[in-house]
């Protein structure tokens, strides 16, 4: 089911993951600071990033708007990651780092963290993509990459994944690029270093 709601005041759509089905919906959705209203009308199954139009969707019904339209909303720079199960990296990525989620379904999330535009791909998304048989075979993901992000309170951050269980790399420490972080791992073992600028005498 969806929730609607809103967050530091903004009108924002918090979509859980859901099969969506019946008529489409005129959505909101906050990307990159500018706003759009769309009527979804139709949906091919193309990638954003490589383009084909044989990717396996396991959601029924439409999604939120367009590969092609959603590819337009982006800023110049944005993540996207390969996850094993969207609801799981989810559950992360909302009651750790306090994501907004703009639309998720079994295959696809998009979703606004600080001021990160962030994808998440289900791994049987990438099946025709040269890199699925390394993710099949379970191959390590992310390592040697850190996903900083400014502007969020690490202390806060440290104590929700701790209560939640999650893997916490490094605890909140005053670094010597001006920066107070810490450091977690989501269920995929994507590396996070986030927190706030240090007071200029802290940073050591």
């Amino acid at each position: 089911m969806a929730r609607s709601g809103r967050r530091d005041g903004a009108n924002e759509r918090d979509h859980r993951i859901r099969p969506a089905a019946g008529r489409p919906a005129r959505v909101l959705a906050h990307i990159g600071c500018r706003a759009l209203c769309v009527r979804t009308t139709w949906f091919r199954a193309v990638s954003p990033l490589y383009g084909k139009a044989s990717v396996t969707k396991k959601r029924t019904g439409e999604p939120w708007i367009s590969a092609a339209d959603y590819g337009r909303l982006l800023p110049p720079f944005s993540v996207n990651l390969l996850v094993r199960n969207i609801e799981t990296s989810l559950r992360f990525y909302r009651e750790v780092l306090g994501a907004f989620v703009h639309y998720a379904d079994v295959d696809f999330g998009a979703l606004k963290i600080g001021g990160a535009e962030v994808q998440l791909h289900a791994d049987h998304a990438y099946d025709a993509h040269p890199w699925y048989p390394r993710l099949a075979g379970g191959e390590a993901r992310g390592l040697g990459a850190e996903l900083r992000l400014l502007g969020l309170d690490p202390e806060s951050i440290e104590e929700r994944a701790r209560r939640l269980g999650v893997k916490v790399l490094k605890p909140v420490t005053e670094r010597g690029h001006g920066w107070r972080e810490v450091m977690v791992e989501d269920p995929d073992g994507y590396v996070w270093a986030v927190g706030m600028l240090s007071e200029p005498e802290k940073a050591r």
